[in-house]
């Protein structure tokens, strides 16, 4: 996941999530990379993580300027939020062919065109994105496929180009 620790994100959900998938793939490794923007956000995930012994398998990068070479790494890339007005990081991991589970608010469901684009998952539920990310832990051709369909998508309809024409094509309405 990449994203600020603050209230707009919810790695907490995330992190109770891992813990069920870990619980059945304890070879399996997750990355949370943004900076700590309230201390107590990060530092619940952190506790919650310790707690379960789950700090071999889920590393806390912090703030980073490799992004795109992080995203291209990845199998998967999950994100959760409280609320959001677009999604960037979600745009940015369809761009790079990641399979990208998101949870359901509307902005995503826009993105992502209801869901044919990412897998969604139920806003705050832990065992919707556990059950979410251990079918693509385990389904790799299903996985690339999701991956590569967010990737065409997301190239069609979100580069700075395809906004320019669209807001051309809106001004040229108004006009």
């Amino acid at each position: 996941m990449i994203g600020n620790f603050n209230d707009v994100r919810d790695q907490i959900t995330v992190c109770k999530a891992l813990a069920l998938v870990i619980r059945n793939n304890p070879n399996f490794h997750f990355v949370f990379t943004g900076a700590a923007q309230g201390y107590h956000f990060q530092d619940e995930c952190i506790s919650y993580c310790k707690s379960r012994r789950l700090l071999d398998n889920i590393h806390f990068l912090g703030k980073r300027t490799d992004v795109p070479s992080i995203l291209s790494s990845l199998d998967i890339f999950i994100y959760s939020s409280n609320k959001d007005t677009f999604g960037i990081a979600v745009v940015e991991a369809m761009m790079s062919s990641t399979a990208v589970i998101v949870n359901n608010l509307p902005v995503f469901k826009e993105i992502t065109n209801g869901g044919s684009y990412a897998q969604l998952y139920k806003t705050k539920n832990e065992e919707d994105l556990a059950e979410k990310i251990e079918y693509y832990i385990h389904n790799t051709e299903e996985r690339k496929e999701l991956g590569e369909k967010g990737k065409k998508w997301a190239l069609e309809n979100f580069t700075i180009e395809k906004h320019i024409e669209k807001l051309y094509k809106i001004y040229k309405e108004v006009l």
